[in-house]
């Protein structure tokens, strides 16, 4: 009881500091820089916040207001910095996107590799959808290779706070058991997680992603905690930024992207057994409207799932 009583104050502490690190970041990008930035090196005008906040920021008062008002279409914030997707966590943001991702996994007990597709979609300024399909190429040490559809991901994202420099999220993701257990490509049960998530726009086109939840198996009990962030820089590579109808990516724009993802075991096999990863990134747009980008994934201490892993993706923007 006592163990239970502690993890359970642990994870109210952890999403506590997450509000309270994006609160402070917010404040203190407010304080710091005031100007609207276009780029990093401000050689060009910014985008019009108009055309990315025309409804007015949404506060902790403003709870029961905008639930179904459209989305103000744009990837980038009120003062320009680029909403930049990452490979690990979920953003606090809504899209619309797709994003394809090729993953090669070189596993402790298998290697595995995976094709998949996920669907964003922002159906107003707060509600958001998200769909994924995987397909799986699993390789367990001294077997055969299994290859088929994984479990299907369902996930709705509920927008909280969307402030000029901070937009703070709920979301609830489901896992479908699409995937076929024995040939181990799925895991046999839905599984529930719910999360908080925060977007902070640091200025000088680079921004802070955080995201904290839990993962729940309903047939087995299962159940993790899980705490990821991710710190994004974009420039211009090559060519100008400027102002693009629906406010989309300027073709040339690069971005660097720093990830961790860590986890710890509630219940079940796993309980009370932490691993952490590390991902270092890029993306490039080459249009408007597509982006290509990779990734490559090393374990953080011990115990480790993986050895290594690479990806490589094209995202594409509506």
């Amino acid at each position: 009881m006592n163990h239970e009583c502690t993890s359970h104050r642990t994870r109210i502490g952890f999403v506590s500091a997450l509000l309270g690190c994006a609160l402070s970041a917010h404040a203190a990008a407010e304080n710091s820089d005031t100007r609207p930035i276009a780029s990093p090196s401000e050689s060009v005008p910014a985008l019009s916040a108009a055309s990315v906040d025309a409804q007015g920021s949404l506060g902790l008062a403003d709870l029961g207001r905008a639930w179904f008002d459209p989305w103000p279409h744009s990837h980038k914030s009120a003062s320009g910095t680029p909403r930049v997707h990452h490979f690990l966590l979920e953003p606090a943001f809504l899209g619309r996107e797709l994003l394809t991702d090729f993953r090669m996994v070189n596993g402790v007990d298998e290697d595995e590799m995976e094709l998949e597709a996920e669907i964003e979609w922002a159906l107003t300024r707060r509600l958001g959808l998200v769909l994924e399909a995987p397909m799986e190429s699993i390789k367990p040490a001294d077997e055969s290779r299994e290859t088929g559809l994984g479990d299907l991901g369902l996930g709705v994202r509920a927008v909280l706070l969307d402030l000029p420099r901070l937009t703070f999220a709920a979301s609830l993701g489901a896992s479908i058991p699409t995937g076929d257990e024995d040939r181990g490509l799925g895991s046999g049960e839905i599984e529930l997680s719910p999360s908080l998530a925060a977007w902070i726009d640091l200025g000088g086109w680079v921004a802070l992603n955080l995201q904290a939840g839990t993962s729940h198996g309903l047939k087995s009990d299962d159940a993790e905690f899980f705490w990821r962030g991710g710190l994004s820089w974009s420039f211009m590579l090559y060519g100008d930024d400027a102002p693009h109808t629906h406010g989309h990516f300027s073709p040339g724009m690069f971005s660097l992207l720093g990830e961790i993802d860590g986890r710890t075991g509630l219940s079940g096999e796993d309980n009370d057994t932490s691993t952490a990863q590390a991902l270092l990134g890029a993306s490039l747009s080459l249009t408007s409207k597509v982006d290509v980008r990779g990734g490559y994934i090393l374990p953080l201490g011990k115990p480790r799932e993986i050895d290594n892993a690479f990806i490589l993706g094209v995202v594409v923007h509506f």
